[in-house]
């Protein structure tokens, strides 16, 4: 978790409509909590998640617990109470109040997230590098416009070279969290080919409770091993009416020193369309 947290409290102060959480997720339990209540929920463009939790004060739960599960299809509007007094009951502790939990806004990834993956061929001297996911989402103070959306930006990422470590295999983890189109392009050295595969892969969830996973994950091949250089480049389309949807992509890359090392781009959109944005 990223500290210190994000403030609903500074945002509400400095004159702002809106909290917005915007950071990188550093474990897989990581939640946010707001003291703020809002009246509207929407995922931000830069999210890398596309589930997201929402728990609120509900005083008509035997918990005075409720929470819903935001997405990138559409914004989620109501009064969605913040109680900085009385406590959510499941922790409430009458002999101990001091442990009870007040009942704020809290926010959290109900997408799996692992930092600790590894691809199950990978040798244990092989580098594996993931990219942390983006957590973005929008808290309204006041009742928004009618035209707020909740939606995801088109994401690239580019590897001009991809890093390597005393010239070990390399497994690039990409977050592809509920991603419509992606696009995988690696173009090698002249003459110098090298080897690459793509996997989609899904975290397996564990029994701690949402976002966490097993340290593994159903790994599924996209792409074959195959050697590339310049001429003979390759792209890969990855889209969930054909392949699925996946968490993330992992993307090997020999690591040989005697050969070239490859330009990758990922590109990602929740458009199921050939071109993003299209």
């Amino acid at each position: 978790m990223s500290y210190p947290q994000p403030d609903a409290d500074l945002s509400l102060l400095k004159g702002l409509s809106f909290f917005r959480l915007n950071t990188q997720l550093t474990s897989p339990g990581d939640i946010y909590e707001s003291p703020q209540s809002a009246r509207a929920f929407a995922v931000g463009p830069d999210s890398d998640i596309s589930k997201i939790g929402v728990v609120y004060y509900d005083p008509t739960q035997t918990t005075q617990m409720n929470k819903f599960r935001l997405g990138p299809e559409r914004a989620m509007s109501s009064l969605f109470s913040a109680q900085n007094v009385e406590p959510y009951m499941p922790v409430y502790n009458p002999a101990n109040p001091e442990n009870s939990h007040p009942g704020k806004i809290l926010i959290y990834s109900d997408d799996a997230y692992d930092p600790t993956y590894r691809p199950q061929f990978s040798d244990p001297a092989d580098t594996v590098i993931i990219t942390p996911p983006r957590l973005d989402v929008f808290s309204f103070f006041a009742p928004p416009a009618p035209s707020v959306q909740s939606s995801r930006v088109d994401k690239v990422f580019d590897f001009p070279t991809v890093p390597r470590v005393n010239g070990t295999n390399t497994w690039l983890v990409i977050p592809f969290y509920g991603r419509k189109w992606g696009q995988v392009t690696a173009i090698g050295e002249t003459g110098d080919p090298t080897t690459i595969a793509v996997l989609g892969i899904s975290y397996m969830l564990s029994a701690l409770g949402p976002g966490f996973a097993t340290g593994r994950a159903f790994e599924t091949e996209l792409f074959p091993a195959t050697s590339i250089d310049e001429v003979n480049a390759t792209n890969v389309i990855v889209t969930a009416g054909n392949q699925g949807c996946f968490d993330a992509l992992v993307i090997y890359v020999e690591g040989d020193t005697e050969v070239g090392i490859p330009r990758l781009r990922v590109t990602m959109s929740d458009t199921p369309a050939a071109t993003p944005g299209t």
